[in-house]
């Protein structure tokens, strides 16, 4: 957006972020491949969990998005613990 507003952005301060953020969703990909089993269908049970965190959380905060993030990943544990009947997956 700089560049394209005219400043003169330098291919290190353009080049660095990207290269850390790819880094780092590599990294959550190789993290989150050894813990959760993919199998098809996976994708829309993990794109649904990811829009209820925005919306639980807020667009545009990363402290929301944390907190929405935790109180999924509570009700989801808590309702596989005691009410399993009524969960979408089976307890691993």
């Amino acid at each position: 957006m700089l560049a394209a507003a005219g400043v003169n952005v330098k291919p290190r301060l353009r080049d660095r972020p990207f290269a850390i953020g790819a880094g780092l969703a590599g990294f959550g990909g190789v993290i989150g491949a050894v813990e959760l089993s993919m199998v098809p269908g996976e994708d829309t049970r993990l794109l649904l969990a990811s829009l209820v965190v925005v919306i639980v959380g807020g667009m545009g905060s990363v402290i929301g998005a944390a907190s929405g993030a935790a109180i999924l990943g509570l009700a989801e544990t808590y309702g596989l613990a005691y009410a399993p009947t009524y969960s979408g997956c089976s307890p691993s």
